[in-house]
């Protein structure tokens, strides 16, 4: 009877974290919700937020972002506090870096908050939704 055992390799926990990301979000995706909600004071301004459905196809391959009729983008992954983010440049300027919120085979969400203090006593703040589902 043979017994093997696995000694391991270079690859560091973070380093894996970020391939098995890059392999889950790599592929054909649909683009089916874009939610903007708009907020005062950390409270939600119902009658200003906006949903739309796109249903836009998008590619992620080799660190490219590409939709039809759009430029194509780069695309990068950063880890801070736990949390997963996916950073977009297009042509070498930041397009912005969204919050990854949910990840798997079939579904993927990006948040990117936007916050503003307009005075002493308000703070504005924009946050939007982008929900895919994975083509099959």
């Amino acid at each position: 009877m043979a017994i093997g055992t696995f000694t391991g390799c270079d690859t560091s926990e973070d380093e894996m974290e970020q391939l098995v990301t890059l392999n889950l979000v790599e592929g054909h995706w649909i683009m089916t919700d874009l939610i903007y909600e708009f907020y005062i004071n950390d409270q939600l301004q119902k009658d200003q937020g906006e949903r739309e459905e796109p249903n836009a196809p998008c590619t992620f391959a080799g660190g490219k972002f590409m939709s039809p009729g759009e430029e194509t983008c780069d695309y990068t992954f950063t880890k801070v506090d736990g949390k997963d983010y996916i950073t977009l440049a297009e042509n070498g300027e930041d397009k912005g870096t969204y919050q990854i919120t949910k990840l798997t085979t079939t579904e993927m969400e990006w948040v990117i908050t936007e916050t503003l203090q307009i005075d002493s006593k308000t703070t504005h703040k924009d946050v939007s939704t982008y929900k895919f589902k994975k083509q099959q």
